[in-house]
């Protein structure tokens, strides 16, 4: 027994829909990833984050390998395909930024970590903060000591 045409069709048009909107929510989801890196690389720099600055750069890595799986899965898809596109540009500066992020924040600490190690077995910590901030004459100027 065959089942009805329209049922058929009907079937086939729900699994378009469904396959559509997985589409659309894989693109969001790359998206997402795409602005973190955007946001991550600028402010890894501000505040000398590797570990931020590596996660952006993961972030983006892995929109980029999404992007271009979309892109060999849906071929015929023009419509699809150019939105992925439009996600692609932002996706490599993001790549970009977040490497050269990366790459200085490792040279920062690179020259900042034996200042601190070299602090943190003497215990001197004026050395870190450059004598000026720390009061060692020991003579209270405020009105409280």
């Amino acid at each position: 027994m065959k089942p009805p045409v329209n049922s058929l069709i009907f079937l086939r048009q729900r699994i378009a829909v469904l396959n559509s909107e997985e589409k659309e929510r894989k693109l969001a989801s790359t998206r997402k990833l795409i602005t973190f890196a955007n946001i991550a690389g600028p402010v890894s720099l501000i505040i000398g984050g590797v570990l931020l600055s590596t996660a952006g750069l993961i972030c983006s890595l892995i929109a980029r390998s999404r992007i271009n799986t979309m892109l060999k899965e849906q071929p015929q898809d023009q419509v699809f395909s150019q939105k992925v596109m439009q996600a692609a540009k932002p996706g490599a500066i993001a790549l970009i930024i977040c490497t050269i992020a990366l790459v200085l924040n490792v040279i920062s600490l690179a020259l900042v970590m034996p200042a601190v190690l070299e602090a943190s077995q003497t215990g001197n910590l004026t050395t870190l903060l450059g004598g000026g901030a720390v009061n060692t004459a020991g003579t209270a100027t405020s009105t409280w000591g």
